[in-house]
């Protein structure tokens, strides 16, 4: 394991339940600790025995779902200020911003669901929803449907694959990004799509 993970590990063997939970709610806040990762430890403790299955899905449930949440909220509450914000006007222009919410009102429930499983979307998928006022009980919805896949999945292959835990997450981490390369060259394939047909 690298640093993060053992450093993980020794907390929450430490705070247990409540570790995780809260660790899970402030990486939806911005800390720089990759969710899955905190999943991958948890399934880890569940291997040792240091906590159960049942209650460490439930509990990482619970919080990533309240942290894509939080997200949601900041863009909600203080989306407009922030994009207004100097450092960020040159990058988010008002024109962009225009058609990423009218982007967002015609694919906003699918973008929410792809963007729980490539931590790359996350932030700024969950801060646009806000900002274009997706219903709150949508949102959280869509998100925990899509939670319910990856959520268990990681916590129940890092439980069974105890033994061989750096190996897992390496393959974690290279096909995050191999997932994310994919993602976007679909992205660009699409937008060049469009122009060639405005061009017709």
């Amino acid at each position: 394991m690298s640093g993060l993970e053992k450093i993980l590990v020794g907390y929450f063997e430490h705070f247990t339940y409540l570790g995780i939970f809260t660790v899970l709610l402030l990486c939806g806040m911005g800390i720089p600790i990759p969710e899955d990762i905190v999943l991958i430890t948890s399934g880890y403790l569940v291997y040792t025995g240091y906590i159960r299955l049942s209650y460490t899905i439930l509990v990482c449930l619970v919080g990533v779902v309240l942290g894509d949440f939080v997200i949601y909220l900041i863009g909600k509450r203080w989306g407009e200020q922030i994009i207004s914000h100097h450092r960020f006007s040159k990058i988010l222009t008002k024109e962009r911003v225009h058609k990423a919410r009218e982007y967002f009102a015609k694919y906003g429930t699918k973008a929410v669901f792809i963007a729980r499983h490539l931590s790359g979307l996350r932030f700024p998928i969950y801060f646009t929803a806000g900002m274009v006022r997706m219903p709150p009980v949508k949102f959280v919805l869509v998100d925990l449907a899509a939670a319910f896949i990856t959520v268990p999945l990681l916590i129940s292959l890092s439980y069974y694959l105890g033994d061989h835990i750096d190996r897992f997450i390496h393959i974690v981490k290279q096909t995050e990004h191999a997932l994310l390369a994919i993602m976007m060259i679909v992205v660009l394939l699409f937008i060049l799509t469009r122009l060639r047909g405005k061009e017709v």
